[in-house]
């Protein structure tokens, strides 16, 4: 799928590798089910990409063991990071949610707030 710098995008990937544009809440829940009751060690997590029409990414990656890694990307072609990726262990799958919608919705602040709350 060829993402365009003009407009902001929102793209999950589920842990088969499928791409979902703009997902909505249904596909979000989904998709953390399907990782977070999954013990495929092959297929161990699912992301979600976020894209403001600036250029930038922001990747929200989310793993079976409740990993999650929260990385900010100069552009989709992930060359330059912008800051040093966050991680966290054992986050609950509530909390995945959450912070996938707010990356879905573009809100930046909440992302980076759940994620030092932590």
């Amino acid at each position: 799928m060829e993402i365009s710098a003009e407009r902001s995008f929102c793209i999950l990937t589920t842990r088969y590798g499928s791409d979902i544009p703009d997902p909505s809440g249904k596909d979000l829940e989904r998709a953390l089910k399907e990782v977070y009751s999954s013990r495929d060690d092959e297929h161990p997590n699912a992301w979600l990409r976020y894209g403001p029409a600036d250029g930038t990414m922001f990747v929200l990656d989310i793993y079976q063991t409740g990993r999650v890694e929260f990385s900010q990307w100069k552009d989709t072609d992930y060359h330059v990071e912008l800051a040093p990726p966050v991680e966290l262990e054992r986050v609950k799958r509530q909390t995945a949610l959450i912070l996938w919608k707010a990356l879905d919705r573009g809100d930046l602040e909440c992302v980076r707030r759940e994620l030092h709350a932590r």
